[in-house]
């Protein structure tokens, strides 16, 4: 979880005031310097100063890590809801400390590599995670065409371990149907001879790098 001077940091925050139509995201920020997952509403990603305090945050050490606390959340999905409604009536503290009861019940597995598997289909892919003792699935897509995962399947082998983590965070943090509208975007680009920016600015092994 946080550090202690993160929680401490955080309890200067007693409420919170969520618009019913500012939904909570997660989101990979680096404005600390580092890549970490941010818990989050929409008004509060796009706000500046103070306001801006995230509801909770954890800094990964590395991409594997990152990838880890990614499946973690995904699969902590149906409780979502719950630290939001937490966060309106009790502040960052305690969303905080709800996060962590649920951290410490329900164990995070390693995610020893991000893995694509084609399907019989050639319309068809599966991107799942290989944890420690099973595989988590991220997606099951359905191109409209066969060229379409063609021209898709060359971005993808272009960085196999980078885009691989960068198409899982994106599932697991935002969700299913934004993933399968990014890959379907990205093979539209490839098709059409586009650089996809996807490929130049967002996989995950540029993160701590970006501006």
């Amino acid at each position: 979880m946080s550090d202690g001077l993160a929680m401490a940091f955080f309890s200067k925050e007693t409420g919170m005031h969520i618009n019913d139509n500012d939904q909570t995201i997660f989101v990979i920020d680096n404005s600390a310097g580092a890549a970490r997952i941010v818990m989050t509403t929409i008004a509060t990603h796009k706000s500046s100063g103070p306001e801006r305090l995230p509801l909770w945050w954890y800094q990964p050490k590395t991409d594997d890590e990152l990838a880890s606390i990614g499946v973690w959340l995904n699969e902590q999905r149906p409780s979502w809801s719950t630290w939001r409604d937490i966060a309106e009536r009790q502040g960052r503290d305690a969303v905080q400390a709800e996060i962590g009861r649920a951290w410490s019940e329900h164990a995070i597995e390693a995610c020893g590599a991000v893995m694509l598997n084609q399907g019989d289909d050639a319309r068809d892919i599966t991107l799942f995670a290989m944890l420690v003792t099973r595989n988590s699935e991220i997606i099951r897509h359905r191109f409209k065409s066969a060229s379409l995962r063609k021209a898709f399947l060359k971005w993808y082998f272009t960085d196999v371990s980078a885009i691989g983590t960068f198409l899982l965070l994106e599932g697991c943090l935002i969700g299913p149907a934004h993933l399968a509208g990014l890959i379907d975007s990205i093979a539209a680009a490839e098709m059409a001879g586009g650089k996809s920016k996807a490929r130049s600015q967002r996989v995950p092994s540029r993160l701590r790098k970006a501006a």
